[in-house]
């Protein structure tokens, strides 16, 4: 096994725990004794640089903040500054691109700065009509924290990544929203680059284009999205992995908690995300819904590999492998549900291709997804190429269906090795090795419908007599790094009031159990 999937649990939470602590870097650098903070209110929405007498503006006190030196109608800053934004737009006009000055185009942020608006309703941060630089760039040495602001309606032109943001530096947002910005180059919102930590927190991503990385574009640094909506963004060009929400690449990281990434598409593969980086993508009781793509209608997995814990991948559609792809690396599914996924071809849910194609699934459950609802193709559930490498344990792959003329391979298609407590509803189309003496074959799952309960996340609660309850391994369900299951999807405890104490049941949720962590839902702005 990848080791360093086998070991992603650990590397989430440093990698998680480094990204916050970038906000409290930059607090703490502003509570150092001995120095003097400064806050500089902007007084006036229109863009200026070095005008005197007429208010600071929003670019003027950032240069302040960069020289810490008096600038415009603002005071000095003092190296580690606060801008605060009133109501309002503020239109970036002074155009011309090129330049890292922060005289003209983007704005150019060195320092540590915090910039905080009245929330993303009241305060935004736009281009002026002839404007088609970038909004901001934050440079290498920069700690920034933005709040509460809006960046809209900017339109980079092709020789500027990011519409709204370059970032190279450590970055927070909270409660912000990039919203129907477009590039012509990469990354209609953020683009992240070499060294860059970057966290958004509470915030939305939205209705952003570009010819690649509809919503975000990730080279070297390491984007982290939490309780965060990334939605109805896309890409234009036509490639084998252009993703219409968010494109990982190079040495790119991503992490995502409790995050919807929703409504995104993509002209040819990967509507949501596209995954082909070094480094292992890393998703947490997260959702992945109703993207689309010709192929690989939720998330394309070509590289560096995937850990998918207590998440969904739902209702994506695609000609050809609507839920998600692997090709050439190793993705890793526990507590996770695939369902409602449609394609028009083969592989409904999940499609594994490529001699290093490799698909782990521990408390699984694979369900209601639908193949060949066009013509040709294979495995409602799952699809499997001849030499890519499949195993499950404790999981459900049930009730979905191959819509061909034949129907055929409805629950999957391919070779399948099983480490046992597993149920496969109809095993037409695929081969079984492996583990199988307390396996379920040619039996009705009876799971309820795809819905809440309870959790971050949508999933199917298995109905009461299912043959699935208390049928996984008696000596616990156990993840992919020999670990105790202590919950299920929903963040739910593994043993159930009423059934047994010790016996978890397949798939990804445990039936009867009520006791788990409580969470937030994600507030749609």
């Amino acid at each position: 096994m990848n080791s360093l999937i086998s070991k992603s649990p650990r590397i989430a939470l440093v990698a998680l725990g480094a990204a916050l602590a970038v906000a409290l870097t930059a607090a703490a650098a502003r509570a150092t004794p001995g120095t003097v903070d400064t806050t500089f209110a902007v007084t006036t929405t229109v863009d200026e640089f070095g005008v005197i007498g007429s208010g600071c503006s929003l670019r003027e006190a950032i240069q302040s903040a960069n020289t810490d030196a008096a600038f415009g109608g603002c005071p000095a800053g003092s190296g580690d500054d606060t801008i605060t934004l009133g109501a309002g737009s503020f239109v970036l006009s002074i155009g011309g691109p090129g330049d890292d000055t922060n005289a003209i185009g983007d704005l150019d942020v060195t320092g540590v700065l915090t910039i905080t608006g009245q929330g993303p309703a009241n305060t935004v941060i736009t281009a002026g009509a002839a404007f088609t630089d970038r909004l901001m760039e934050l440079g290498v040495n920069s700690r920034v924290v933005i709040s509460g602001v809006r960046f809209a309606n900017a339109h980079a032109n092709s020789s500027t990544p990011g519409a709204v943001f370059f970032m190279r530096g450590d970055v927070v947002l909270i409660n912000c929203d990039l919203l129907s910005n477009a590039s012509l180059s990469a990354s209609g919102a953020a683009s992240i680059g070499v060294g860059a930590q970057v966290v958004f927190i509470s915030s939305t991503i939205r209705n952003n284009s570009a010819t690649i990385g509809g919503g975000a574009f990730i080279t070297q640094g390491r984007l982290v999205l939490i309780d965060s909506v990334v939605s109805g963004n896309s890409a234009s060009m036509p490639s084998t992995s252009h993703a219409g929400a968010i494109l990982v690449n190079g040495g790119g990281s991503l992490i995502l908690t409790r995050t919807l990434v929703t409504g995104n598409s993509a002209p040819e593969r990967a509507g949501a995300i596209a995954q082909s980086s070094s480094i292992p993508a890393q998703i947490f009781d997260s959702t992945i819904q109703a993207n689309s793509a010709p192929d690989s209608g939720g998330l394309l997995v070509s590289g560096g590999g995937l850990l998918m814990v207590r998440s969904a991948v739902i209702s994506n559609t695609a000609t050809s492998a609507a839920g998600m792809r692997i090709t050439g690396t190793l993705a890793t599914l526990v507590n996770t549900t695939v369902s409602g996924n449609d394609a028009q071809g083969g592989a409904g849910g999940i499609a594994v291709n490529g001699t290093a194609g490799q698909l782990n699934l521990f408390n699984t459950t694979i369900a209601a997804n639908r193949a060949n609802l066009g013509s040709g193709g294979n495995g409602g559930g799952i699809n499997i190429q001849a030499g890519s490498h499949v195993t499950m344990v404790n999981s459900i792959i049930a009730d979905n269906l191959d819509l061909g003329a034949t129907g055929d391979s409805p629950d999957c298609f391919g070779t399948i090795f099983s480490n046992d407590y597993n149920l496969v509803e109809n095993g037409a189309g695929c081969v079984i090795t492996g583990a199988t003496a307390n396996s379920i074959f040619g039996t009705a799952v009876n799971l309820g419908p795809l819905t809440r309960n309870g959790g971050p996340t949508l999933s199917h609660m298995p109905k009461a007599g299912s043959p699935v309850i208390d049928a996984g391994n008696p000596a616990g369900c156990l993840d992919q790094k020999g670990a105790l299951l202590s919950v299920d999807q929903r963040g739910f405890a593994r043993t159930a009031f009423g059934e047994s104490a010790t016996r978890c049941d397949m798939g990804a949720v445990e039936r009867n159990s009520y006791v788990g962590r409580v969470f937030i839902p994600i507030a749609l702005r």
